[in-house]
């Protein structure tokens, strides 16, 4: 089980994406597939500030919803969000808070982080990582 994060959702919305992550998602079972709604939620920014919103909102509305699955975020996300940026922030290492809200998400949900921000996710303890964008 995998949970996308903002960065590899962004990339299948480029004119030309990572082939390497067309190779992987065509090779993952679908239903094996979901986001955090805070992505959904970054995702239906970027289609507000847009100058051509409707390439996202099509992507939006004909990949997304009908292909991942959105997992709310809950007490128990909450929780383990709170814990991981305290312990960053003891080692003075702080994330934004969306990127500890998806990393919380794919703890408590026991999914794999699948991302090209290697960097931002490999201080968080026990967080699983892989990145389907290459290099």
């Amino acid at each position: 089980m995998y949970l996308l994060d903002t960065d590899i959702i962004s990339n299948l919305v480029r004119p030309r994406p990572s082939e390497k992550l067309i190779t992987r998602l065509s090779e993952t079972d679908g239903r094996a597939l979901g986001i955090s709604v805070i992505t959904l939620m970054e995702l239906h920014l970027g289609e507000r500030l847009a100058s051509r919103p409707e390439p996202i909102r099509k992507f939006i509305e004909d990949f997304v919803l009908p292909t991942v699955t959105v997992i709310d975020f809950d007490r128990e996300q909450a929780q383990a969000a709170a814990g991981i940026q305290a312990d960053l922030r003891r080692a003075g290492k702080p994330l934004d808070w969306l990127d500890i809200m998806i990393a919380a998400c794919a703890l408590k949900t026991g999914r794999i982080l699948v991302t090209g921000n290697l960097s931002h996710y490999q201080r968080i303890a026990g967080l699983k990582i892989e990145n389907w964008l290459g290099g």
